[in-house]
């Protein structure tokens, strides 16, 4: 068995991809929450922007190879320690890692109004 180079991304390409992505979710939940608001619900709260992240990063991560929009614009990926795309679990995990304490935050807030 081999091991594979390691290579971890430089900050400044993380952060301009981390960039790329937040804006590309902020399009998807406006897109969400206006489609929502035609048809008679009020999605615009924290709660369901952070909802759009944790789906945006972990459908992507699956379905395009450990790759989003600001990764690809950045020419960096996603692996695993063998050089592989994340399984799906993995890469619901990373999100959930990413996103769980922003929801937890949003929920305590929400539940002291």
């Amino acid at each position: 068995m081999t091991i594979p180079a390691s290579f971890v991304a430089a900050p400044g390409k993380r952060v301009a991809a981390f960039i790329y992505d937040a804006v590309a979710v902020v399009l998807v939940f406006m897109v969400v929450a206006v489609f929502a608001e035609s048809v008679g619900y009020d999605l615009t709260t924290l709660t369901v922007l952070v909802c759009c992240s944790f789906l945006y990063h972990g459908a992507f991560l699956v379905f395009r190879d450990g790759r989003t929009f600001g990764k690809v614009a950045q020419d960096i990926c996603v692996v695993t320690n063998d050089g592989q795309s994340p399984r799906i679990w993995q890469a619901f995990a990373r999100a959930a890692v990413r996103y769980f304490p922003l929801l937890s935050a949003t929920a305590l807030v929400y539940r002291h109004r």
